[in-house]
């Protein structure tokens, strides 16, 4: 007889309330942040109350968000705006 091994893992998607509760977002932030003009929360929109967001794609959006980045970018987009 053979042994199996069972894995477990965290789903690769989590719904903004469990989004919440495993970022410490609260959870009217991330709502907002779904509606971000310049940079929206990626999510997927399964019916009009369930929304995924998925873990690696939301890693990859944070990342982006970082203070420095973004105060890198703001700077960059200042100088090219005062040269035009």
């Amino acid at each position: 007889m053979s042994k199996q091994t069972v894995l477990y893992s965290r789903p690769r998607h989590q719904t903004i309330d469990r989004l919440s509760q495993e970022s410490g977002i609260p959870k009217r932030t991330l709502l907002e942040l779904l509606k971000d003009e310049s940079d929206p929360l990626p999510h997927y929109r399964l019916t009009k109350k369930t929304i995924l967001v998925d873990l690696d794609e939301f890693a990859l959006w944070v990342t982006r968000r970082r203070a420095d980045t973004c105060d890198k970018l703001n700077r960059i987009a200042e100088d090219v705006l005062r040269g035009l």
